[in-house]
């Protein structure tokens, strides 16, 4: 019987993702650094895994998975949340018997870069909003001169810090509270959207996007329509065949009037589209690259 771990066990795509890969067969055990885990409690699970937090201790979280490796029996690591940033660090130290389903570090840098993603998306040819990455709130407001901004940290999460001015800044608009550079968009409207896929060595296996019609205030949300956008499959079929990417992969999008849609982000991980995959659809063997 194969065995998968999967990572960030307080996540509910941890949960989905573990009923599907029992349902296939596999023994299916869960790891996460914190104790709400609302996976371990399901019947698909056999095991529930402590681990270290890899923000603070990254040496004792490598162990840790070495060790789990090794006793259970791994066939298969999935990440979901940002746990997914520290494997893709370490996932050369570990036993090569598991596949780790996680991209390069280097390649993961870049795409939650903000900035830098921009500038991989328009060269696969993906639309995306005009942006600048300024220092302090003085040089977004010259850059913007009055027309409407969206300003964000460039490396962030969940919409935190992110700052909405659809009409232009105020004259009151406060400094930036995070250090570090920003990226400054023109503000896009439309239609919001989200996409989650998995890809293989530049194959995209698994796809879906979404409209997230109901959101916890600004950040993440918990009600979701899905949308069938081809635009958007051929855009992102064509960035991971061009890095070769594996792994799980997400991107935010705005679509216009004209029916344009823009990439506004990326997150190279696990989000909500994962629920919207059909019992018939194989995605446990995309994330083990066989699907």
């Amino acid at each position: 019987m194969p065995k998968v771990l999967i990572l960030g066990a307080r996540a509910p795509v941890a949960l989905d993702h573990a009923r599907r890969f029992a349902a296939q067969g596999w023994d299916v055990l869960v790891g996460d650094s914190i104790s709400c885990r609302i996976s371990g409690w399901s019947r698909a699970v056999r095991a529930t895994i402590p681990l270290p937090p890899p923000r603070t201790a990254l040496s004792a979280y490598l162990r840790a998975l070495a060790e789990a490796i090794d006793s259970h029996g791994v066939d298969l690591i999935v990440p979901t949340c940002e746990e997914a940033f520290y494997l893709a660090r370490i996932r050369d130290r570990l036993p090569r018997r598991a596949r780790i389903a996680v991209a390069d570090f280097g390649t993961m840098r870049a795409l939650h870069s903000k900035w830098r993603f921009l500038k991989i998306a328009a060269d696969c040819g993906i639309p995306v909003p005009d942006s600048r990455l300024v220092a302090n709130i003085d040089d977004a407001r010259a850059w913007a001169d009055g027309r409407g901004i969206a300003l964000k940290p460039e490396y962030s999460r969940f919409g935190v810090h992110v700052r909405l001015y659809p009409d232009g800044m105020p004259a009151q608009a406060p400094a930036f509270g995070v250090a570090g550079d920003w990226v400054a968009q023109a503000f896009c409207r439309g239609r919001e959207l989200c996409s989650y896929s998995v890809a293989d060595r530049g194959r995209l296996l698994a796809h879906v996007v979404y409209r997230p019609t109901h959101r916890l205030g600004a950040s993440s949300s918990y009600w979701f329509q899905r949308c069938e956008v081809p635009a958007i499959r051929d855009g992102v079929r064509a960035l991971v065949e061009a890095l070769g990417y594996t792994g799980q992969i997400s991107f935010d999008w705005i679509e216009d009037a004209d029916g344009v849609a823009r990439a506004l982000e990326c997150n190279p991980r696990a989000i909500s589209g994962v629920h919207l995959f059909g019992s018939g659809d194989d995605l446990p063997g995309a994330l083990c690259g066989t699907s």
